[in-house]
C-alpha cells in the first residue's frame, strides 16, 4: 500500500495537523468513505461507518486493513456542521481553483 500515489495533493496539509488532542483522520479516507456513501445511497454517517466496518469491498476501496479502525460517525457530522455551509465551501473551492 505504501507505494500507491496519493489521491490528490491533500497531503500538503499534514504540516497543519495538531500534535495534541485526538489523532487526525486522513482526509483521503474520509473522502473515500463519502464516495462509497454517495455511490451506494448510504445517507447517514452512522450507517456509512457500520457498512465500511463490515463490508470488505468498502474497506478495500478505503484502503483499510482488516484491523484498522473506521472513523467514528461523529467525525463526519462535526466536519459537515463545523466547516460552514455548502455554498461557502463551494465559493472557497472556486476561489482556490480560479
Amino acid at each position: 500500500m505504501g507505494s500507491q500515489q496519493p489521491f490528490w495533493p491533500i497531503y500538503t496539509l499534514k504540516a497543519f495537523y495538531s500534535d495534541i488532542g485526538r489523532p487526525s483522520i486522513d482526509p483521503e479516507l474520509m473522502i473515500r468513505m463519502l464516495i462509497v456513501g454517495y455511490c451506494y445511497g448510504i445517507r447517514f454517517e452512522r450507517k456509512l461507518c457500520e457498512e465500511v466496518k463490515l463490508h470488505l469491498g468498502y474497506r478495500w476501496f478505503c484502503r483499510l486493513e482488516l484491523d484498522d479502525k473506521v472513523p467514528d460517525h461523529s467525525t463526519f457530522s462535526v466536519n459537515r456542521h463545523g466547516r460552514g455551509s455548502a455554498a461557502a465551501q463551494g465559493r472557497a473551492f472556486w476561489r482556490c481553483e480560479g
